[in-house]
């Protein structure tokens, strides 16, 4: 229910998803992991030559994090996986 919940609130729609959420108390932290599922393609548009690829796969992909806007108190991070084209 709790990754459902942040997947609706955040907009994350298919082939992404919510895989993790690490909350802690003490520290005042939340950290939302976000995921695509394996085999996904996606689009990508080039402003440069105005044109859009599709039907790419994500491969080579590198770990990144990215500060949220904060949850109430709680400093929130969303960390992903991401493929520089």
């Amino acid at each position: 229910m709790k990754k459902e919940l942040f997947q609706m609130v955040l907009n994350i729609v298919d082939p992404w998803f919510i895989s993790d959420l690490k909350f802690d108390v003490e520290s005042k932290r939340l950290d939302i992991y976000i995921d695509f599922k394996k085999g996904s393609t996606f689009s990508f548009f080039d402003k440069k030559e105005s044109k859009e690829f599709v039907g790419l796969k994500a491969y080579d992909t590198h770990n990144k994090t990215w500060k949220h806007l904060n949850f109430f108190e709680y400093e929130c991070y969303l960390h992903a996986k991401f493929r520089v084209w």
